[in-house]
């Protein structure tokens, strides 16, 4: 009995990754279809979603984004995309905060967030003095000021001791035991 459960488990799961494999062909499929404009596809397509929304949208590609921008951004369907540029750091897997760029230009409006829920006000501060009106990589990836929630107007991190909320320490790359990457030989 046990061996027979371990075969059906077995083959259930072949059986699902089969339709996962199925799956992300036919989407594979459609995409290519849409890439290269098939007006079917994206009536399909718009017709099954109304609203499309796609997070992290500053780790996408120039592909990608033509696939969404020829399926969504013309026609019906309300097309959300939600990133940061200032936060795309998969250039190494493909990712392009070009193609960032350019949906923001398309985009009819943007909203962007000004209260940051995350951090105390005291590095929020501070962040502004270090980065004030900088431009980080491109002339559109700027620097943007946030005010801190209500609730993180106070240090959070409370023992006793008052400390700092930001340092900036400064290694120089010819200091004695200076420790770097074993690939890139970059400062640790």
């Amino acid at each position: 009995a046990i061996l027979s459960d371990v075969l059906l488990t077995a083959r259930l799961d072949d059986q699902a990754r089969f339709r996962q494999l199925v799956l992300e062909e036919k989407a594979s499929q459609e995409a290519g279809l849409i890439y290269q404009g098939h007006l079917v596809v994206r009536t399909r397509l718009q017709d099954q979603y109304h609203l499309v929304v796609v997070d992290e949208f500053q780790d996408t590609d120039a592909v990608q984004w033509e696939i969404l921008r020829r399926a969504f951004a013309e026609g019906t369907t309300h097309l959300v995309l939600i990133g940061d540029p200032k936060q795309s750091i998969y250039a190494f897997r493909g990712a392009d905060v070009h193609a960032y760029l350019a949906a923001r230009r398309l985009a009819a409006g943007e909203d962007t967030l000004d209260t940051c829920w995350r951090s105390d006000a005291g590095l929020l501060r501070a962040l502004d003095a270090v980065f004030a009106d900088a431009t980080l990589g491109h002339d559109e990836i700027a620097y943007r000021r946030t005010t801190a929630a209500p609730h993180h107007t106070d240090p959070r991190l409370v023992d006793g001791r008052r400390c700092d909320p930001m340092r900036i320490r400064v290694l120089r790359r010819d200091q004695p035991g200076a420790v770097r990457t074993p690939k890139s030989g970059d400062l640790q």
